[in-house]
């Protein structure tokens, strides 16, 4: 016989859960200032084409391109400079130029240097042991004055004897030939293109130096007399004074003081002679400059030798240089 089936449980009916919880509240993070780092651009890789920046110099110093160019400011301005320097000489000389060639008569120096003839241009004489005479020759022409004022001595004319020779002895032709045992040999002591030069003793008993200038230069009275009178008005220590002259026809003769101790030549470069000790050159030097420096500036007018050599310095008994 059948069982009847037993009646399921029910299940009680859900009751809505009427409590809820109560929601999460969402909170947004607060901001920070935290930078977010960046990161480095990848490497670019090497190409052939690729031009990269100079790099920068190690001391910290002037780019090439702007060294360069004060290198090259600093070139041209002493260009400029040099330049500048140059104009200025020039301009100097030429005015100095004419200057010295001022001549407020019209005197053409160059034909007066040619009719007034020029001692000092000689060839260089060879001089034995003796005296050996100076020569000189002047700068400027004889005038009444130049553009400066400065007074010159003018030419005398061949009829005023002595009034041109300062204190000078005038001699004569014979007077001269006895002095020098008539110009023999062996009172000779110097020759040159210049002429001869023969030692003398005067009626006086004053020891000379007698010039004769060689015949067929040309030389006139007047301006030979010229040539004397300037001559005349060296007077220094260091220096060789004229005692006078001779004028017969065309032979032309000038008296000298004479210096007994030969030449400085002589002394440095004679055979056997003994070494001249430090003081003695010195001496001699000073000398000889102090009788140029005369010539050079002092004289009036202005006196240049034109062959000074240890031949031309004449010494006396003190080692004087004259």
């Amino acid at each position: 016989m059948a069982t009847p089936p037993s009646p399921s449980p029910t299940s009680p009916p859900s009751t809505p859960n009427t409590t809820s919880s109560p929601p999460s509240p969402s909170l947004t993070p607060p901001v920070t200032n935290t930078v977010t780092p960046v990161s480095p651009p990848p490497p670019v890789a090497d190409s052939p084409n690729a031009t990269l920046p100079p790099p920068p110099s190690p001391s910290g110093g002037l780019p090439p391109g702007t060294l360069a160019g004060l290198i090259v400011g600093a070139g041209m301005g002493a260009l400029i400079v040099l330049i500048g320097v140059g104009i200025f000489v020039i301009f100097y000389r030429r005015r100095k130029k004419r200057l010295a060639g001022a001549h407020p008569q019209g005197v053409d120096p160059q034909h007066w240097q040619q009719s007034v003839p020029q001692i000092a241009v000689l060839p260089k004489p060879t001089t034995p042991p003796g005296i050996t005479p100076h020569v000189y020759n002047y700068v400027d022409p004889p005038s009444t004055s130049t553009s400066l004022g400065s007074e010159k001595p003018s030419n005398p004319s061949p009829s005023s004897g002595l009034a041109m020779g300062r204190s000078l002895g005038t001699f004569t032709y014979e007077d001269l030939a006895l002095a020098t045992d008539n110009f023999s040999d062996s009172n000779l002591i110097g020759q040159g293109g210049f002429g001869y030069v023969h030692k003398g003793v005067l009626k006086d008993g004053k020891v000379v130096a007698i010039k004769q200038l060689k015949a067929g230069s040309g030389q006139g009275e007047r301006e030979f007399q010229a040539e004397v009178d300037i001559i005349s008005c060296v007077h220094h220590r260091h220096l060789v004074s004229l005692v006078g002259y001779c004028i017969i026809g065309e032979k032309r003769l000038l008296v000298y003081e004479f210096v007994p101790n030969n030449t400085l030549e002589f002394h440095l470069h004679g055979k056997e002679r003994p070494v001249m000790n430090w003081s003695t050159r010195m001496k001699i030097a000073f000398g000889a400059a102090k009788g140029l420096a005369y010539l050079h500036e002092d004289c009036k007018p202005k006196i240049i030798h034109r062959d000074i050599k240890a031949a031309n310095i004449l010494l006396d008994e003190s080692f004087e240089a004259r």
